[in-house]
């Protein structure tokens, strides 16, 4: 039983960033695909799937008002935005429908100054600013390869970093790992992940010192933490990750783990904290283009419905 639902998580948890390096065409169908929320708790910005394209929204925190950020031209999707520090600018994905590699963009978070600031010529996976804004830390794939009963996909991760004033992209990780998804910046050195490799679960890798990390909690009754994912921090001793069909906050002091909320039989999609407001946003895969809303003991479950009309 454990077996078959940890290999079920493994494939939820590549597909929302995977799916888009297949070799099959994506048809999206008016879907909400991933979020992040602005460092003031002001609005969302989203990528929403419609038919075989995806583009960039944004919306005030409840959902309404949602506008593009800005027109897809040359056949060009765009996935995964994630905001800067300061709110003034998202960085996200870029990929032509007919290729499988892909780039990374930074644009203004009013939609304007769009500008490429890595190439097409990688698999560049996910994207996100570090802790200063100083840089960008992302994720790339060194192998798309698939078995005689599964599809293609994008494997051998490790991370990145790119510095916007000497424009260096410089590899800072040697993982290569089967999978390595949910990257964020804990501080200036350390970075937080989920990885699906030899191990798996939730880390936190020190790049200073070139140390691999992984989250354990030591009421870890059945073995829950390989199935860690989607980790955000709190503050500096507690991070937020789904563990199965529950969210968790972890006391990374304490190494002991206890439940905020458990799902009615969905998994969990993505997880962000904001700190201004202090609450918990995520989606459930197969409930709907909806983001919710939690307090971080779990009280206070909001739905935040979107639609593009």
């Amino acid at each position: 039983m454990m077996g078959s639902k940890f290999r079920y998580l493994v494939i939820l948890i590549g597909m929302l960033f995977a799916g888009c390096f297949t070799d099959n065409k994506q048809s999206y169908n008016q879907e909400l695909l991933d979020f992040d929320i602005s460092p003031d708790g002001k609005s969302i910005i989203f990528s929403w799937g419609d038919n075989d394209n995806s583009v960039i929204y944004k919306s005030d925190i409840n959902g309404n008002n949602p506008q593009e950020l800005f027109h897809p031209q040359d056949n060009f999707s765009s996935y995964l935005p994630r905001y800067s520090p300061d709110g003034s600018k998202i960085v996200l994905i870029r990929r032509n429908s007919k290729a499988k590699k892909s780039s990374i963009w930074v644009v203004d978070y009013e939609g304007k100054n769009l500008k490429e600031v890595v190439d097409n010529e990688s698999l560049n996976i996910e994207a996100i600013f570090s802790y200063d804004g100083k840089s960008l830390y992302f994720t790339r794939a060194s192998d798309y390869s698939g078995g005689p009963k599964s599809r293609k996909a994008a494997h051998g991760f490790d991370i990145y970093s790119f510095d916007f004033y000497s424009k260096k992209i410089e590899k800072i990780s040697n993982f290569k790992a089967y999978n390595l998804y949910y990257i964020s910046s804990l501080n200036n050195d350390d970075i937080l992940f989920s990885m699906r490799d030899e191990v798996d679960g939730v880390f936190i890798y020190q790049k200073k010192i070139n140390e691999l990390k992984k989250i354990i909690v030591v009421n870890d009754t059945v073995n829950n933490s390989q199935a860690y994912s989607n980790p955000i921090s709190i503050n500096n001793n507690n991070i937020i990750c789904s563990s199965y069909y529950d969210i968790v906050k972890i006391d990374l002091n304490a190494q002991k783990e206890k439940v905020i909320l458990s799902s009615n039989g969905s998994q969990f999609k993505a997880i962000k904290y904001n700190h201004k407001i202090a609450k918990i946003f995520f989606q459930k895969r197969d409930i709907g283009n909806s983001i919710y809303s939690i307090n971080t003991d779990g009280s206070g479950l909001k739905e935040i419905p979107l639609s593009i009309k």
